[in-house]
């Protein structure tokens, strides 16, 4: 059966993201016989996988696919202008994959200069910002997903190791083998101190960090502010994404920590920062924390009548975890939900036992009290007296 262009460029895609992100291991020998009924031109010897990140967020959601379109054609003919056989698939985070199949290991020598000169075209004439990841050369098909791998891990370290919005797997491979610890481990140490706001433990994981950056690098100034940078950008994509939106953009902060003179000036800065920061996320937490309240006491209000009314039902409410809400209500009001419930009910029933002639066990009944002993019981403990009594002094 003849397959049309249409239906063999979706075979395509779909056999090399097989390939690319390891979906189903097959033998070299199959997948080279699969290229071949593809029409697939990935002959090698050796093949590579480019990432391309650029970041759409910031378009409209109708111009993103077709950027994207635009994208994926400009990757796959300017590396093919430049002798290497490309094809380009997308991922779900809309990052461009370049397949690549690289006649010798002079063209890997030189894709990096290349990826260079087509991120610059491409930035330039899409109006996009953009970081790529170039991953490590494999001699087989069957190792794709391990080259895309090493691509998306040089991106982790953008800000460290760009080379004109370039990052290679083999720069970030060969400064680890230079005996540093990985950096994204002190990364994870120094955020962690940000997580818990711990700003003294930060001070000395940051030192650890500077030093070990320090101790490998030709230029440790420099290598300690781009170090900072990537830290710093980190942080803002947290905070952003914890809701504050005043933070300033990366660009100006680079600029500032560019002037910078020494390392203790920049550990300086960046600790003053941090708190800055947290003092920021802390108010941020403080009025979603009081709005969830005022929404968890309009409910409770609302429903005093409700006999199911409870920690269960209120946090479902405010969509939350019972006991996270439960402490989080605890923290706040200095009292437990369930409390805070019968005070409600029973301010009610005082209204009610003054207003109306109601029957005590029907208002008991009426505020969800499982009885009137129980509704006594707890009547009598907020106001020192029964209902009975309470409605004959009014």
């Amino acid at each position: 059966m003849e397959i049309n262009k249409k239906g063999l460029q979706l075979l395509q895609d779909s056999f090399l993201r097989e390939r690319v992100f390891g979906f189903r291991e097959l033998s070299e020998e199959k997948i080279v016989q699969r290229m071949r009924n593809l029409d697939l031109h990935l002959e090698g010897p050796f093949y590579c996988v480019v990432l391309f990140a650029p970041y759409l967020m910031e378009k409209e959601a109708d111009l993103i696919d077709r950027l994207l379109l635009k994208l994926l054609g400009s990757v796959r003919d300017e590396y093919r202008r430049s002798g290497m056989e490309s094809y380009t698939i997308s991922d779900n985070y809309c990052n461009i994959v370049g397949v690549l199949s690289l006649p010798s290991e002079e063209a890997y020598h030189k894709l990096n200069k290349v990826t260079r000169k087509l991120t610059n075209e491409l930035i330039r004439k899409y109006d996009v910002d953009m970081f790529v990841g170039v991953g490590e050369m494999v001699s087989q098909i069957s190792q794709l997903n391990k080259s895309k791998d090493t691509a998306a891990e040089a991106l982790a370290y953008k800000f460290t190791f760009s080379n004109d919005h370039v990052i290679s797997a083999k720069d970030v491979k060969r400064y680890y083998s230079q005996g540093t610890l990985e950096l994204k481990m002190h990364y994870d140490w120094v955020m962690g101190c940000f997580y818990d706001g711990n700003l003294d433990l930060m001070a000395v994981r940051l030192g650890n960090l500077f030093a070990e950056v320090s101790a490998v690098s030709t230029n440790s100034l420099d290598s300690v502010r781009n170090v900072c940078i990537e830290l710093t950008a980190s942080l803002l994509r947290v905070v952003r994404e914890m809701g504050v939106t005043n933070s300033p953009e990366i660009n100006g902060i680079y600029t500032y920590i560019a002037q910078m003179s020494s390392e203790a000036e920049i550990e300086a800065w960046f600790l003053n920062y941090c708190a800055g920061l947290l003092q920021k996320v802390g108010e941020l937490r403080k009025d979603k924390n009081q709005q969830i309240l005022n929404q968890a006491e309009r409910y409770i209000e609302e429903n005093l009548r409700d006999r199911d009314l409870s920690v269960q039902t209120v946090s479902d409410y405010v969509d939350l975890s019972a006991p996270y809400f439960g402490n989080l209500f605890y923290r706040i009001k200095g009292m437990h939900i369930n409390e805070y419930i019968n005070r409600a009910r029973v301010k009610e029933a005082q209204r009610l036992l003054t207003e109306s002639t109601e029957k005590v066990a029907a208002i008991a009944a009426s505020l969800g009290f499982s009885s009137p002993n129980y509704f006594n019981s707890v009547f009598k403990r907020y106001t020192g007296t029964t209902p009975q009594r309470f409605r004959e002094m009014r």
